[in-house]
């Protein structure tokens, strides 16, 4: 995406996390893309338990460490958040002897849901938004140490010369602006199996107060 978006193959993509999940990304295409909003203001990635696992800290994992089986259930090799993990958070909070697993998004998932089943002890790679949140009880580990970052933001990203060539898009992406309450109940949807173009078309018919906060004075929405 930033590569496309950087040689004008992509128009634009809202899905840019900063300032430490893409910093790598960032760093070698951000001077040729167009920054245009933060749409998404809390962002957040980190290591994530359902909420009946009685402890709260990064820095507790060591100490039950054979109730987690030694392991922390990750996503595909190479993504962002894996390489901080791997890199940061394991020698931070002495977790040397512990497993990274790489996987992928689905089968993270899968672990965690036959995990909650069962009432099991599991630590997973996880991040908000996502449709997880709207369907499991969890909670992130705190990280005191800010081994994975002090937080995130999600910035739509534009291609060089879109205002000029779609100035009605570009004000559209300036303004839209989302909640996790509204992500996560789309993004659930969609995992239940509901087609992307009816979620979002019943997003828009429940929330057109929001959406309309997206357009312009010509291009209002009504019931």
């Amino acid at each position: 995406m930033y590569q496309g978006t950087a040689r004008g193959n992509i128009d634009a993509f809202v899905c840019a996390w900063l300032p430490d999940t893409a910093k790598n990304y960032w760093k070698k295409f951000g001077d040729q893309l167009v920054e245009l909003n933060n749409n998404y203001l809390s962002a957040q990635i980190g290591i994530v338990v359902p909420d009946y696992v009685k402890i709260d800290s990064l820095a507790e994992l060591k100490d039950y460490a054979n109730k987690f089986e030694h392991r922390i259930v990750g996503i595909d090799p190479g993504a962002a958040e894996m390489i901080i993990i791997k890199d940061n958070v394991v020698p931070t909070y002495g977790l040397e002897d512990w497993d990274v697993i790489d996987s992928s998004g689905p089968a993270m998932t899968a672990e965690l849901a036959r995990a909650i089943k069962n009432k099991e002890w599991i630590a997973v790679a996880g991040w908000k938004p996502h449709w997880k949140w709207a369907k499991w009880d969890l909670k992130f580990l705190k990280d005191p140490e800010l081994a994975m970052g002090s937080g995130e933001y999600i910035k739509s990203i534009g291609r060089p010369g879109i205002r000029e060539d779609l100035p009605e898009l570009t004000k559209f992406l300036e303004k839209y602006r989302i909640t996790t309450e509204q992500l996560s109940s789309v993004m659930l949807k969609i995992q239940n199996g509901m087609k992307p173009e009816k979620a979002a078309k019943e997003f828009v018919d429940n929330n057109l107060e929001t959406v309309n906060s997206w357009l312009t004075e010509d291009n209002q929405l009504s019931k």
